[in-house]
């Protein structure tokens, strides 16, 4: 999973005064030794989903790496340390007067930090985070890569198991959420991958809200928790309005048929490139039944987007973005891993999502044997 977060600093605060006002704000010190930096820029994560964040403060650094900074008003929260070679740390408070960070601004995945039990809980999700992603992904897309016969069913066959098992992932995560965070502050920073599961993730955000009422926090869970709802079965998905290679705007809206699937790929994306002879066979299909593809590229290099849909054959409606994941129409859909799709009705309404190979061509013989 190629996930991307932008830091877009809009709020700018003078030096040490932080800028946290909200409830259960309180003083806190952050002190230690990080090697290898002069300053230390610390930054609040006030939207994971748009990966936007505001200055709180700064921390000058000795020469030994040695620092004390006391901030005032520092609610509970995702903040990051951003160091001036371009690396950063994240971290979560909860309340604690105190934090302390060992570590070296080279290696911030390594850094030390004591005094948030909310931030110990934080670092065991990603411990486990990790641990999970190399066990069912990592390890499905190295055999992949490996393998000899890239034109055998064997080969086919690990290519749909990464798709499952990044699925299985995910509700990994959200389980390891359920039974060990509670309404801790750590759920936070887990929503950017939560699972666009309504059902299961109303309750928790429920939970959570009753919990803390005023936190900013609560307020960003329940955004994402909306965009979660707009996409899922029943939803009605919103707009998009993107360009293709040519620069022309192709609107969602103006390019839909009787069933529409929206579908979030990438050149980069083995699942979505090997996913290409299926779509295009139900295209040429189903086309003339009312059946329409939306592609939505997120890229990082046109050229290699315009070689990946001509080799693909992808000849239906296809816009681009350059910005991959950092881009308003995968914020709009909760999009921070490819492949995605949704199939919608002719009104936008989502009927399936997430949904590939036999089961796509099980759905659509469905719904046009019904028709």
């Amino acid at each position: 999973m190629r996930a991307l977060v932008q830091v877009c600093i809009f709020c700018l605060f003078a030096f040490a005064s932080g800028c946290g006002t909200g409830p259960e704000a309180t003083a806190l010190s952050f002190s230690g030794k990080i090697t290898g930096t002069n300053e230390i820029a610390v930054t609040k994560v006030v939207d994971l989903n748009r990966g936007k964040v505001q200055l709180f403060g700064r921390i000058a650094v000795d020469a030994d790496g040695s620092f004390n900074q006391p901030f005032e008003n520092v609610e509970p929260h995702l903040y990051e340390l951003n160091f001036p070679n371009g690396k950063k740390v994240q971290f979560v408070t909860d309340g604690a007067t105190a934090l302390e960070f060992e570590g070296s601004a080279a290696n911030p995945e390594e850094i030390r930090i004591i005094g948030s039990e909310a931030n110990e809980l934080f670092q065991k999700y990603e411990r486990f985070r990790k641990e999970s992603l190399e066990r069912l992904v990592k390890s499905v897309r190295k055999k992949i890569k490996e393998f000899p016969d890239k034109s055998s069913a064997e080969f086919e066959k690990l290519g749909k198991m990464e798709t499952v098992n990044y699925v299985k992932h995910k509700q990994e995560l959200l389980d390891f959420v359920k039974m060990n965070m509670g309404t801790s502050v750590a759920v936070y920073p887990t929503s950017v991958r939560w699972p666009a599961d309504t059902q299961a993730m109303e309750p928790l955000v429920a939970s959570f809200e009753k919990a803390h009422p005023d936190w900013e926090v609560t307020k960003r869970l329940k955004e994402k928790l909306a965009v979660i709802r707009q996409t899922s079965i029943g939803g009605k998905v919103p707009e998009i309005k993107m360009r293709d290679e040519t620069g022309r705007e192709i609107p969602l809206y103006g390019s839909m048929g009787k069933y529409t699937l929206i579908d979030f790929w990438g050149s980069w994306c083995g699942p979505c490139r090997r996913e290409a002879d299926t779509l295009s066979s139900l295209y040429a299909k189903y086309k003339p039944e009312g059946f329409e593809i939306y592609g939505v590229g997120l890229e990082s290099e046109l050229r290699l987007w315009q070689e990946a849909k001509a080799l693909d054959k992808r000849i239906w409606p296809n816009v681009v973005s350059l910005k991959e994941f950092e881009t308003e129409a995968a914020y709009d859909y909760a999009i921070t891993s490819l492949p995605a799709n949704f199939l919608i009705d002719k009104d936008g309404k989502v009927v399936a999502k997430d949904i590939h190979d036999e089961g796509l061509e099980r759905k659509l013989e469905e719904l046009f044997a019904s028709k």
